[in-house]
């Protein structure tokens, strides 16, 4: 076995985090991969606006094509400004992970309540990029079970007929308990 010893710094190449999740995008999204990535960034984006009043609608509009829309009363900055702002923070990733994967990447913000954010994966990146609507339609209750007040629209186009789920669960999890 070799003992290999750097003797500078010159011999160690440091990533920027985009370039880091191209290499490495599973690390990142988990096992779940894209279904994963759509739900984290659900969460990402509660956990960042502090409240769960928040319509979010997920399109399939092809294979590798997709919406994400969130609007709510409440102010939203605080999760879109994690798509434009370069901060090397880790706790709140699922956005620049978005970012950095994609090879279409658009976002259009009416005013403060309402985002779209338009998007395809980049094949070299991310091969296998078709979601299974039954896996994002799971994930979607389970959000919507533990967010009393957040909505949920998932949007399937790429078949002959619209497949179109709607999630809310003003009760949240007591749902269950109350109709036995």
């Amino acid at each position: 076995m070799t003992d290999t010893k750097y003797s500078s710094v010159d011999g160690i190449t440091v990533l920027d985090f985009s370039e880091h999740v191209r290499k490495r995008p599973f690390m990142y999204v988990g096992n779940d991969g894209i279904i994963g990535l759509l739900s984290g960034l659900i969460i990402e984006c509660i956990s960042l606006c502090k409240t769960d009043d928040i319509l979010f609608e997920i399109t399939i509009l092809g294979d590798n094509d997709f919406t994400f829309v969130f609007s709510s009363s409440h102010e939203l900055k605080s999760f879109t400004r994690q798509f434009t702002t370069k901060s090397n923070e880790l706790p709140n990733y699922f956005a620049k992970t978005l970012k950095a994967i994609s090879e279409k990447f658009d976002i259009i913000e009416n005013g403060n309540s309402k985002t779209q954010v338009t998007f395809s994966f980049d094949k070299k990146v991310i091969s296998e990029t078709s979601v299974d609507n039954l896996r994002l339609s799971e994930k979607a209750i389970q959000i919507a079970l533990l967010n009393r007040q957040c909505e949920i629209i998932t949007i399937d186009k790429r078949q002959k007929y619209l497949i179109q789920n709607f999630y809310h669960f003003p009760q949240g999890v007591f749902i269950c308990l109350t109709e036995q």
